[in-house]
């Protein structure tokens, strides 16, 4: 064994001290705002931890492979070669399309190079078992906020009860579902991808409105004058090659928000945030926009909130789980607030933090019995969403 290799398995799977390290070290940059949503630009002073490549550079340079693990496939595992001579850090919610169905990865994974691995993985097109192409290709999107949020929570969920990176598919397929029923995008084989076909030349307008800013390592968003999340990666050249991918995750998810609140008004529905509502409700929205809240939130307020986020993802409590790839997948959750960080030699190369939403999620790590609960938030979801009350 390397030394390298010994410094990985040097961390302890467990309870894991609070992320306050990385939380101090991020850096803020000037608000941005287009339509409903709001970017914080994230920086750190400088990059860190090993280098890496992103799933697309690999890809395209042609020494990084995603297959399926066998002729005959399983729905939650694919495997990954890496011939280069750099590892690959891998996010949780990209998308990989081809072979016999479309899949998502589980968890953020950081694929040494010059090795095979298999990762964990979801369906997000429940309607097609066939091959397409031996091999697979990546999207130029991090799946929908939703998806992505059905995926992190349940793995978690799982890596508390069986210490695995499994997801509850059920509860990823109903996302996928109540999605197409939102975006009113039906697709034949049930797929996720279709689904944003249909609607990226909505999301075109937010790329255009956030910009990549020089040295840059992640964002977080805000929807509506609330923080939903954030992300970073530990080296500025990696995120410029995901800015676009991880920005058309929140907009897709803000557009298909903005048709749910135009279908309620076209319904005469009420209790939307801008849009209808009663007049109480309007007051309330009147009230938020003088106060710099809400659609186009004021600049000082939205650093007020984000640093707001950053001081609860400091206190986290944490827990460790050796990740299926190099280093430690640290999951946390608290303060409705839940997250993860991959670690590798110390250094977080990848965060993700989501704000719980309507009740759902962002507390203690809870029991498996909670997973058959959260198989019913997908219909709900999908009732809301047709509704109007998202």
């Amino acid at each position: 064994m390397t030394s390298v290799e010994k410094s990985d398995q040097s961390g302890r799977a467990g309870q894991a001290g609070p992320p306050a390290a990385f939380a101090a070290a991020l850096r803020l940059g000037e608000p941005q705002t287009h339509g409903s949503l709001g970017v914080v630009p994230l920086s750190f002073w400088g990059d860190r931890g090993p280098r890496y490549e992103t799933l697309s550079a690999a890809l395209r340079a042609g020494t990084f492979h995603v297959t399926e693990v066998s002729d005959g496939g399983s729905v939650p595992a694919l495997r990954v070669i890496n011939e280069g001579a750099t590892g690959v850090l891998m996010l949780d919610g990209e998308e990989l399309v081809g072979a016999k169905q479309n899949r998502v990865l589980n968890a953020a994974v950081f694929v040494r190079e010059k090795s095979s691995m298999v990762v964990p993985v979801s369906c997000v097109e429940a309607g097609r078992w066939h091959y397409s192409g031996h091999e697979f290709h990546d999207e130029e999107f991090v799946v929908h906020a939703q998806v992505r949020r059905a995926v992190h929570e349940s793995v978690s969920l799982n890596l508390r009860a069986a210490g695995g990176h499994r997801s509850d598919q059920g509860r990823v397929w109903d996302e996928v579902a109540c999605l197409q029923s939102c975006a009113d995008s039906p697709s034949p084989t049930g797929a996720h991808r279709d689904v944003y076909a249909q609607r990226s030349g909505d999301i075109a307008g937010y790329l255009d409105a956030f910009p990549l800013q020089s040295g840059q390592h992640g964002l977080l968003v805000l929807r509506d004058g609330d923080v939903v999340g954030l992300d970073f990666v530990s080296r500025a050249g990696c995120y410029a090659q995901l800015h676009a991918k991880l920005l058309r995750s929140y907009a897709f998810d803000a557009v298909t928000r903005e048709m749910s609140r135009g279908r309620a008004a076209a319904h005469g529905g009420g209790g939307v945030k801008g849009q209808g509502g009663t007049g109480e409700q309007k007051g309330k929205e009147g009230e938020k926009a003088a106060k710099g809240e809400g659609v186009g939130l004021r600049p000082d307020a939205a650093l007020a909130r984000a640093q707001a986020f950053l001081e609860i993802i400091a206190r986290l409590p944490g827990r460790s789980f050796k990740s299926p790839g190099r280093g430690w997948d640290v999951r946390y959750a608290g303060g409705g607030v839940s997250g993860s960080t991959l670690m590798v030699r110390g250094v977080a190369v990848h965060g993700a933090f989501f704000a719980a939403e309507d009740g759902q999620g962002g507390g203690e790590f809870v029991n498996a019995d909670a997973q058959a609960e959260q198989r019913m938030v997908g219909s709900d979801r999908r009732r809301a969403y047709l509704e109007g009350r998202f």
